[in-house]
């Protein structure tokens, strides 16, 4: 244990845990960011400022202070329920309901294309000088987020703390790679940005882990058996697929190159692994979203 003290406050600590977003990442200067850019470009051309009001009033951003407020949407909504409440606030304005999803939806697009991770990502302090006194006095240190693998890679390096990515797998037993592109219509509507986080992601945690030769156990899918139909599957069941056409098999093959990845790593690096195949899954604060 490590005696830490913040302000007034002295407690011994083995593990510091820091939510990437507001604590390592300057929230307010990120989402604000994003918010403006969604805002001004659902309201172009628009004479009338009533719309552009509602809409920051509907993100919960005050843009006369430049705040977001506390437990309001853009503090805590998922992206999806984001699109949905633009698109409401667009529909009570006279757009049909299909023009304001596609209308939002490529809009949200646009704004992701166009604007770089470097200009909304902004460190809250001098990272890499506090994350290193922690190391060196010998305190874990762990990342938490929702995000995805690579995007959060993207950020980790912008903010010049990537090396603790290698860090934390070094300091653990065995690394439980969980992470992946979630959700059938996530995957539909960002073919590229799953097959890039499915398997450059998995291509980090491997290199990491066997670097420091550390057990990994893999998170993969039902979704590599494809449309096999056979009652009783086991593991060396064919894989039925169908047209590179649909996105859903793009999500099934880079599961099948995660697992071939795992096993050409057990096969020439001896690392240990351990491959599960989850069909459906449920549990405590599931949501719909990711059906």
């Amino acid at each position: 244990m490590t005696l830490l003290e913040i302000g007034q406050l002295s407690f011994d600590a083995d593990l510091v845990a820091f939510d990437k977003d507001g604590t390592l990442i300057d929230f307010e200067f990120m989402w604000a960011h994003q918010a403006v850019n969604w805002v001004q470009r659902l309201t172009t051309g628009q004479a009338d400022k009533s719309l552009e009001h509602e809409l920051y009033c509907a993100l919960g951003y005050d843009r006369r202070l430049q705040r977001t407020l506390a437990q309001g949407p853009l503090a805590i909504a998922t992206i999806g329920q984001l699109q949905t409440i633009l698109a409401a606030t667009l529909f009570r304005f006279g757009t049909p309901w299909p023009e304001a999803e596609t209308r939002v939806r490529e809009v949200l697009r646009q704004v992701d294309e166009q604007i770089t991770l470097a200009e909304f990502v902004r460190p809250t302090s001098d990272l890499p000088a506090i994350l290193g006194r922690l190391r060196s006095a010998g305190v874990r240190l762990a990342i938490v987020t929702a995000d995805h693998r690579v995007a959060t890679e993207e950020q980790l390096q912008i903010l010049g703390i990537t090396h603790l990515v290698d860090s934390l797998v070094s300091r653990c037993e065995i690394v439980f790679h969980m992470a992946a592109a979630v959700g059938v219509k996530y995957v539909i509507e960002n073919p590229l940005a799953s097959l890039r986080i499915n398997t450059k992601g998995t291509e980090n945690v491997f290199e990491a882990a066997n670097r420091h030769k550390r057990k990994i156990v893999l998170a993969s899918t039902s979704e590599v058996y494809g449309k096999n139909e056979k009652d009783s599957l086991s593991e060396d069941e064919d894989r039925i697929l169908g047209s590179t056409f649909i996105s859903r098999w793009g999500y099934s093959c880079t599961k099948a190159f995660d697992e071939f990845l795992a096993l050409a790593y057990w096969r020439e690096k001896r690392l240990p692994v351990v491959i599960l195949r989850f069909f459906n899954t449920c549990g405590p604060r599931q949501t719909g979203e990711y059906g």
